[in-house]
């Protein structure tokens, strides 16, 4: 059997963490969250992330893991040389970046036309526009005029009386975006104004995802007219002249969470060539040890620090050849060792299985890997919102996995899905898109889950269950809200 490292490898602080891991956490209520960062979540201020985690914790939430540090390019906390970075480089990979023109005077115009010169593989991907007047943004709500038509995977019906690129969202979130597949040289959108306005920046936000084949274009130009018809050029604005970015999103986090008596699970790194089948055990623990340390460095100090999550997800599919199983344990081994060793702090991993789960055999490969990798915590995701399962299908996995944690000492943990996919595979050919799942899923999936797991978490608040989007997200919040209340009723 293998046991977690005991009071001197781990320290105080690690073991108090540990304690919250009861079984008593078998109750179906929801416990913690996976935050996945991005570009608007990264710039939100101290007082936002304050504002984020206190809904969380409002409905019994304590636990907050961070996806990742860094993905690709992109660094969520303090780059040593960030100063010395480039100042013409592009804006980050998975990220929204915001490209503005400005006049040299400010312009009287009613009629503006902004063209956008696509410059990708496949996808040029736009969240949103804003032309300053005065200090306002005269464009929002809006309708406007685009040529050509977005694909029809990313439409903008409403873009006549104010569509997706003026409703004030810049989410980095395939359907608030509009879309098009191979534009040719240009897009062209046109807005009416209303009146002249004294025009004194244009700015238009921009999606990058180099695994999606999603890329900045070369730049925009800006017309004007005083009819509609008849368009003088005004100028230009390329990539080059866009400065770095430094942000510390998980700083905040941890302030706030501290505050609050939260933990929070620090991601590592991923490379985004991993979901492409890509993956080096050495060269990722090497990276991702050095990283871990970079991170305890700059925010070990934080008793809200509670442990680490390596953000590789290890499937049932990809990962069951002798030689690729192989290299998963060694990856897995060498950084619970570094962890423990040199952090003193636990690991979580969140696996998944695919359609058609094999229960036994599941629990049989996690069984052989934490005989040489004593993972923490497994945080099993239960692949709901994905479709790859329904909750009924899971099940079993989960009762044959709690049988091979129960005999390591490992914690499991359900990594409940908080949204429905409506778009992509499984569900059809399209791009992945999801939205919200409706309250009466996500109860039927605690209930069925919850003989089998310590602990809930969701994947994730931000996203599809935060009050800060409104709509169904914001449907989903208020609806567990009741739930929680109906259960401290007499």
């Amino acid at each position: 059997m293998v046991r977690r490292p005991g009071p001197r490898a781990w320290g105080l602080a690690a073991l108090a963490a540990l304690a919250a891991w009861a079984p008593a956490q078998t109750d179906p209520v929801l416990t913690g969250t996976f935050v996945q960062l991005n570009s608007q979540l990264a710039a939100m201020d101290a007082d936002a992330w304050r504002q984020e985690l206190g809904w969380m914790h409002a409905i019994g939430m304590d636990t907050v893991i961070v996806q990742y540090a860094r993905y690709g390019e992109v660094h969520y906390f303090p780059v040593a040389d960030a100063a010395a970075a480039d100042p013409a480089a592009l804006p980050p990979n998975e990220s929204i970046a915001t490209l503005a023109w400005s006049p040299d005077a400010t312009l009287p115009l009613r009629h503006l036309r902004i063209v956008v010169q696509p410059n990708s593989r496949e996808w040029t991907m736009i969240p949103e526009l804003r032309v300053f007047a005065g200090g306002e943004n005269v464009a929002a709500g809006l309708g406007y005029r685009t040529a050509p038509a977005p694909d029809a995977r990313y439409p903008d019906p409403d873009a006549a009386q104010g569509g997706k690129l003026t409703d004030g969202r810049a989410n980095f979130a395939w359907p608030d975006m509009v879309g098009w597949a191979h534009p040719g040289d240009r897009i062209t959108i046109d807005l009416d104004l209303g009146q002249p306005r004294e025009v004194e920046r244009v700015e238009v936000d921009f999606m990058r995802s180099d695994v999606s084949a999603v890329e900045l274009p070369s730049g925009f130009r800006v017309a004007g007219s005083a009819d509609g018809s008849a368009f003088d050029e005004l100028g230009a604005i390329a990539w080059g002249s866009v400065e770095a970015v430094t942000w510390e999103p998980m700083r905040h986090i941890l302030d706030a969470a501290e505050e609050l008596g939260m933990q929070v699970f620090l991601g590592l790194g991923l490379d985004p060539t991993f979901w492409q089948g890509q993956f080096d055990p050495r060269a990722s623990a090497d990276e991702n040890i050095a990283l871990m340390l970079r991170l305890e460095a700059l925010y070990g100090s934080s008793p809200a620090l509670a442990g680490w999550y390596l953000p590789e997800e290890i499937d049932d599919r990809r990962f069951v050849a002798p030689d690729v199983h192989e290299a998963a344990i060694a990856y897995l081994e060498a950084m619970v060792r570094a962890a423990h060793e040199r952090t003193g702090r636990p690991v979580m991993v969140a696996p998944y299985f695919g359609m058609n789960p094999n229960g036994p055999a599941y629990a049989a490969w996690w069984d052989t890997t934490l005989q040489r990798a004593p993972i923490d915590i497994i945080a099993l995701q239960d692949g709901v919102g994905t479709r790859r399962t329904t909750t009924e299908e899971g099940i079993p996995v989960f009762a044959a996995l709690a049988e091979v944690a129960a005999r390591h000492g490992v914690a499991l943990w359900s990594d409940l899905e908080v949204f429905e996919q409506i778009h992509g595979w499984p569900v059809d050919t399209g791009s992945w898109q999801a939205r919200p799942a409706t309250i009466e899923q996500v109860l039927h999936q605690l209930q069925l889950e919850a003989p089998y797991v310590e602990k809930f978490v969701i994947f994730d608040f931000t996203h599809y269950m935060s009050p800060r989007l409104g709509g169904a997200a914001e449907e989903l919040y208020r609806g567990y809200q009741a739930y929680l209340e109906g259960r401290r009723a007499p």
